[in-house]
């Protein structure tokens, strides 16, 4: 396979610098170049040697982007599980076939205004641009970047005096409201902007054992703080202070079947409870030395979320599940970046976080009158050290960087109650270190002004921790991942088209895997695996009222050496992703004020467990909007899944029967945007 890359890599860079030569530039119109930060200092996209994918302003306005799931839908090779509402604790996500479970690390970092979050499925609002990496990122952002980074970059404010209101009403009664104001306090020096975004829906699960129609609502509140103040031309410095709310009904999983028949309904005697309040705040000093620029990022985060729900999934009340996490994080990164225009540009810093995350499990079986309760408290706190170059040398651009990082955990743990049902009470202490060097290396080749090829390898790693819900105190290791990659990126006729593509080989070793027995599960090393697979994206701009866009992923994921109670499921493909993952659309704007978009999001076979035995088969979310713009407000209508597509978000199994969430069914709705 190795091999295979790099002859794939000599090929696609022979066949674009002919293709290039064959086109005839028109200087009418191009697309613009879009600048990113992934790689901590400002780079063109397609400069960098790696899968780099952005949503701008405007692609998150014309697409309504709103939440992370939304993002993962039109990227390739990603996919989100959508385990309950948005803001919910639960998370599970892949990257090209790289999968997270509902407990241990993430797979990627996601990242808002650079402060790791620690929950990421969430909403968004007042965003400028998404940035996301796809690959191990391990040398410049660390631990639990295995598969790739989601960067957000929210709005900054600006001199000008200005507000905007956006509001917004849909099916199943859904509204919501945005409000932002900007400007400055002292002109040049001190800039301030304030927003705040507050949405609600009765849902769209009905509730077979009351007739209830909103068993699922929900609510939700975001606003943030900005203030920027740039005493002098050389230093900025940015403070950034925001809180989350949600709160819902946790009811949303049905008999599998029922899932696919389109049903949305539910049959619960209990309509549960999610809530989760986030609070952040960063100090960001920003400070150019002439050839040297310095960056201190100082960040605070405390989530607290909780998720109640009916566990039996029927009438009748006989199990309850009722989870709670709260965690705090400060974390401190300095930095240095080169700053002059030498053929060698640096990065170099060091990295501090430490974290506490208290988590609780109480299930209720109210058939024995029992009430089991388990513990867990984790701290963390790791230091890093890293570095990366980009060295030019005639038409190539070596990179090569490295990351030392040490991670200390220590965990307290306690079972209480159940001992009727098995459940013997327990107590006790752990702590483990954990270390990894992260190495990155990659070659770019610039065949002309408007191609670039490369081939790059990078070493990512996820942390180890330990079991709380069984073998409490129970630790497994940390996994690591090897990514070989060669791609090519290209700006062709003349700017209005741009073709990025890749392909990808990646050896998963001491692979930690969720080993469930619905609802308790370990987490141990017990797999090796691979995933290879392509990846393609493209913008075409025939004319200035026409932009087309489109994306395909490909990924093979599958067990290389896994036992999992006496059989074998060597060969088996990862569950939870998706082997194809497609997006293709076009804004059209036409006579001055009208605006069209509409695009198709598909997504392949999906298996559910690792024998393989249940799956669900490919489908496709088919997405419209119109509208009338103006210089003073906007005014749309959309339609999501116009066909009405049933599909399953999670599917999971409990006693022998397969239960299932519905993702969301046809919904219309109108919004309209003013600006002052």
């Amino acid at each position: 396979m190795k091999k295979l890359l790099i002859m794939l890599f000599t090929l696609v860079t022979a066949v674009v610098g002919f293709a290039e030569d064959t086109v005839k530039p028109d200087n009418l119109i191009s697309l613009d170049t879009v600048t990113v930060t992934a790689n901590k200092t400002k780079e063109d996209m397609q400069k960098i040697p790696d899968s780099v994918s952005v949503l701008t302003s405007v692609d998150i306005s014309d697409r309504s982007i709103n939440n992370t799931e939304d993002i993962f839908e039109r990227i390739p090779n990603m996919h989100f599980t959508k385990m309950g509402q948005t803001g919910s604790s639960d998370q599970i996500a892949s990257i090209r076939g790289i999968t997270s479970f509902m407990t241990g690390g993430s797979v990627f970092g996601f990242y808002i205004d650079d402060v790791y979050q620690p929950l990421y499925d969430i909403n968004f609002s007042d965003v400028e641009r998404i940035e996301v990496l796809r690959g191990p990122q391990g040398t410049l952002y660390g631990r639990n970047t295995e598969a790739g980074v989601i960067n957000i970059i929210t709005k900054e404010p600006k001199n000008t005096w200005s507000a905007d209101i956006n509001t917004s009403y849909g099916s199943f009664n859904t509204k919501s409201l945005f409000v932002a104001g900007n400007g400055a306090i002292i002109r040049d020096k001190l800039f301030l902007r304030l927003t705040g975004k507050y949405s609600s829906s009765d849902g769209y699960f009905e509730n077979d054992a009351d007739r209830s129609d909103d068993v699922d609502k929900s609510k939700s509140f975001d606003g943030k703080l900005s203030l920027k103040y740039k005493p002098t031309s050389d230093l900025t410095i940015d403070f950034k202070s925001g809180y989350q709310e949600y709160d819902a009904n946790y009811a949303e999983f049905a008999l599998y079947d029922s899932v696919m028949d389109g049903d949305m309904k539910v049959n619960v005697d209990d309509p549960g409870d999610m809530s989760n309040n986030t609070y952040n705040s960063s100090l960001k000093i920003d400070y150019g030395m002439g050839k040297v620029r310095f960056t201190s990022i100082t960040s605070a985060v405390r989530a607290d979320t909780s998720n109640d729900n009916d566990l039996d999934f029927t009438q009748y009340k006989l199990m309850k599940l009722e989870t709670s996490k709260d965690s705090k994080i400060f974390s401190q990164e300095f930095r240095l970046n080169s700053e002059d225009n030498s053929p060698l540009k640096w990065r170099t810093g060091a990295y501090l976080y430490s974290s506490e995350e208290k988590q609780n499990i109480d299930m209720s079986m109210f058939t024995y009158n029992v009430v089991s309760s388990q513990y867990g408290k984790t701290e963390k706190s790791s230091a890093a050290l890293f570095g990366q170059m980009d060295y030019k040398i005639g038409k190539f651009v070596l990179t090569a960087g490295l990351r030392y990082e040490n991670e200390h955990q220590e965990f307290d743990y306690e079972w209480s109650g159940g001992a009727m049902v098995g459940y013997t009470p327990v107590k006790g202490s752990a702590e483990e270190d954990f270390t990894a060097l992260l190495p990155k290396a990659a070659l770019m080749y610039n065949i002309n002004d408007n191609s670039q090829s490369y081939i790059s390898i990078a070493k990512g790693f996820k942390s180890g921790g330990f079991n709380i819900s069984s073998e409490p105190g129970k630790s497994y290791d940390s996994e690591y991942t090897w990514n070989y990659e060669v791609g090519i990126k290209n700006k062709l006729a003349g700017g209005k088209l741009v073709v990025n593509a890749a392909a990808f080989y990646i050896d998963w070793s001491d692979m930690q895997v969720e080993q469930p027995s619905y609802p308790d599960y370990i987490i141990d090393n017990a797999a090796e695996a691979t995933s290879k697979g392509l990846e393609l994206e493209a913008r075409f701009l025939p004319a200035a009222w026409l932009n087309l866009y489109g994306s395909f992923g490909y990924v093979d994921a599958e067990f290389d050496d896994y036992t999992l109670n006496g059989v074998d499921y060597s060969g088996k493909k990862i569950t939870n992703s998706p082997d194809t993952t497609y997006s293709l659309g076009g804004v059209l704007r036409f006579m001055d004020h009208w605006f069209v978009n509409a695009e198709i999001n598909g997504t392949g076979k999906i298996y559910y467990n690792a024998a393989n035995s249940k799956e669900q088969t490919s489908y496709e979310i088919i997405n419209a909007k119109v509208g009338y713009e103006t210089e003073r407000f906007d005014v749309y209508v959309w339609v999501d899944n116009l066909l009405d597509q049933a599909y399953a978000t999670r599917a999971f199994e409990m006693s022998g029967n397969w239960y299932g969430r519905s993702g969301n069914p046809l919904t219309v709705g109108a919004n309209v945007n003013l600006r002052f």
